[in-house]
């Protein structure tokens, strides 16, 4: 388990923010209860929801595994990729019987490896711990973390459905929750690269 206490200046800077789209449901719970949640978390068996980020973690320990197979057995290798695909696909399944969270549209948040930021309809107060329910997409990977309410101000010029805006530090994270959290941020990030030069290149292209 892994806290923020733990990480340097340094590691936390690494851990950028980038502006990405998912679905994502809050609860504050009684401080008193949080070592026992805790404890949940890290040692007990996955359940509906925790099952598709403890399933990514196992697939992403076993690519370097299925790349040396790969090339020495293609067909093997191509056997086991699909039994994978269908393994990820009963995760998703088990995730969308998260009914008030696959029934939810996705928001914008700003998101790193140690927090995130949001707007909300509802104040929370400051110093406040939450549990945290995260999907990500495409992957439709779930993370289930604690975080503690850092900032929450009512902001008027804003979008007046959600008047608040909030940010939370995660608290408590399985490290291995947290490496895919920041493996799914590397990616968007390289999505938004991407898209980006294309517009730029387009731009250039429609000057000419």
């Amino acid at each position: 388990m892994v806290t923020n206490a733990d990480l340097s200046a340094d590691e936390r800077r690494r851990f950028f923010r980038i502006d990405d789209n998912i679905i994502f449901r809050y609860k504050t719970i009684p401080i008193e209860d949080l070592p026992s949640r805790v404890t949940r978390l890290k040692e007990g068996l996955p359940d509906q929801f925790t099952v598709s980020s403890s399933l990514a973690a196992i697939g992403h320990s076993m690519t370097s595994q299925l790349k040396r197979i790969r090339g020495r057995n293609p067909d093997i290798a191509d056997y086991l990729s699909t039994l994978d695909e269908k393994i990820d696909m009963l995760a998703r399944a088990f995730l969308a019987q998260e009914q008030d969270l696959s029934e939810q549209p996705a928001h914008e948040v700003n998101l790193s490896g140690t927090g995130m930021a949001f707007r909300a309809a509802n104040e929370l107060e400051f110093g406040a711990m939450v549990e945290l329910k995260l999907v990500l997409f495409p992957s439709f990977t779930g993370i289930l973390t604690y975080g503690e309410v850092v900032r929450c101000f009512h902001d008027p010029e804003g979008d007046p459905e959600y008047p608040y805006d909030i940010a939370i530090d995660f608290a408590f994270i399985r490290e291995d929750d947290r490496d895919l959290l920041i493996k799914h941020l590397m990616g968007r990030q390289l999505e938004q690269l991407r898209d980006h030069r294309d517009g730029d290149r387009e731009t250039v292209e429609e000057g000419c």
